[in-house]
């Protein structure tokens, strides 16, 4: 599995697949950039022995840590050098 790069032109309406997906996040570059947007947080979860400190992205309400950090944290300084024309 890898995960891919794409510009996207975001429609009037968001076509879900409720069974799959439960809340679609807009997340803008400016929102993951933001210097509050970046907290580590020490998390405690039932199937780890110990507190862990954990890396995300807090945008609005919301966090993306886990693959979805581990995927957007590389590439955002990448996107932000224009490495890439999205």
């Amino acid at each position: 599995m890898f995960p891919y790069v794409a510009r996207i032109h975001v429609p009037e309406q968001w076509q879900i697949a409720e069974r799959e997906i439960a809340k679609i996040l807009d997340v803008k570059l400016n929102d993951l950039l933001q210097p509050d947007a970046h907290p580590k947080r020490t998390e405690r979860f039932p199937t780890w022995q110990q507190p862990h400190q954990v890396s995300s992205y807090q945008v609005g309400s919301y966090r993306l840590w886990g693959l979805s950090y581990r995927i957007l944290h590389p590439v955002i300084p990448r996107l932000m050098e224009g490495e890439w024309n999205v």
